[in-house]
């Protein structure tokens, strides 16, 4: 009886959580590249949807992979800032944005040039209602894009900056 209310808690646990027994089989990989990559497609998958209920739901999975990833460590420092700039945009989509922030300075720690981390954190900030945190970003994000050709990130950060 008790292997039975077990098995009956695994499963409204994952179903809450929203994952597959293959999920959770994949969860339990030992790779932290494979768990990061895994965590990147759902955030990657969370982005392109617009209902809620499955943003959160993908957002949860992938701050799993996470989690894992950096438990388990032996990421490359191009491969922790992937990480913490998904799950900081993770934390963004599920409304998480001190969470979200703290991501992206994680980031910038280790590249304190990132424009992405810069950008994201910002409109984390603001949304928390930092606007000088958020004004200092996005002025610096300013400065570093304003030298490629493209400037999208430059230009986005002035948008941002004039809704300030």
């Amino acid at each position: 009886m008790k292997k039975l209310i077990a098995v009956f808690i695994f499963i409204v646990f994952n179903f809450l959580l929203g994952l597959s027994f293959a999920e959770e089989k994949e969860f339990k990989e030992n790779d932290a590249h494979k768990l990061a990559c895994k965590g990147i497609d759902y955030c990657k998958a969370a982005e392109k949807i617009w209902s809620d209920y499955k943003v959160d739901q993908y957002c949860r999975k992938a701050l799993r992979f996470f989690h894992k990833a950096l438990r388990i460590g032996g990421l490359t420092e191009k491969e922790l800032i992937d990480v913490y700039v998904n799950q900081g945009a993770c934390y963004g989509y599920m409304r998480y944005y001190n969470k979200a922030a703290e991501s992206f300075s994680k980031a910038l720690k280790i590249e304190p040039e990132n424009i992405m981390a810069l950008l994201n954190r910002a409109v984390n900030y603001a949304n928390t209602g930092q606007k000088f945190k958020a004004m200092e970003d996005l002025e610096k994000v300013i400065e570093l894009d304003s030298h490629s050709p493209q400037g999208e990130f430059a230009q986005k950060a002035e948008e941002i900056l004039d809704r300030l």
